[in-house]
């Protein structure tokens, strides 16, 4: 069980939550069962040395934004480790060359290790 220790209690506390002072909790707090830890609510994301990540499916149903114009960095699409394509931060698109043609998918380009690019036609 958790040890709490108050050191100020709001009189109203009773009728609008309101609590000013401070609060000390040891163990873990939980609000709607979700856990709230030291960087905030805890959420399907962890902290993986220099990044957080995660195992779970992402659906984003708003607009997406990375901006990376502060930065030397680039935006980078991978499959298994190994690079599709990248954007720079001048927002130059560079394909990674394939040494095997895939199967045609319309729609689709590909830029081959010859210097060629493809395009799948239906």
């Amino acid at each position: 069980m958790a040890l709490i220790q108050w050191k100020q209690i709001d009189p109203n506390l009773e009728t609008d939550g309101h609590l000013t002072g401070s609060l000390s909790i040891s163990g873990s707090l939980f609000i709607n069962n979700q856990e709230i830890t030291s960087t905030g609510v805890s959420s399907i994301f962890s902290e993986t040395g220099s990044y957080y990540s995660t195992t779970n499916n992402l659906k984003i149903t708003g607009s997406l934004t990375v901006d990376i114009s502060d930065t030397d960095k680039e935006f980078s699409v991978e499959n298994n480790g190994n690079s599709i394509f990248k954007v720079n931060r001048d927002g130059f698109i560079k394909l990674t060359e394939n040494n095997s043609t895939p199967i045609p998918e319309a729609g689709g380009m590909m830029y081959s290790s010859s210097n060629e690019f493809f395009l799948g036609f239906s």
